[in-house]
């Protein structure tokens, strides 16, 4: 490895005050004659001792209006199978050789007062 930091990337839009703001979309090309191609995300490891691994966070966006505004959806689907089964929507804790494995939380939103 390098030592010290590699660096970061960032891929991002500009933010608008009149109109929309851009979008970002990452797609993988079609095949007729394979499997469908990937979109893997990893967050960075470390070997440092008593520090914990890059997270991964998916945000729907806000929506930061008093009158009628709501967070934007998660959504997580498994493919549409035409033929065959429909893809699995898995959600799994991390495993841990020492101690317990991650928990698999589940919250529904509250009311900000």
């Amino acid at each position: 490895g390098t030592a010290g930091h590699t660096g970061n990337a960032v891929v991002q839009t500009g933010d608008a005050a009149l109109g929309t703001a851009g979008n970002i979309s990452m797609k993988v090309g079609a095949t007729e004659t394979f499997y469908g191609a990937n979109i893997h995300m990893t967050a960075g490891s470390t070997s440092a001792e008593n520090l914990v691994g890059g997270l991964v966070v998916i945000d729907g966006g806000s929506g930061l209006n008093d009158v009628g505004g709501s967070g934007g959806s998660l959504v997580l689907t498994g493919g549409q199978g035409t033929g065959g089964a429909g893809g699995t929507v898995e959600v799994s804790g991390g495993l841990s050789n020492l101690d317990n494995g991650g928990t698999i939380s589940v919250m529904a939103g509250g009311r900000l007062c």
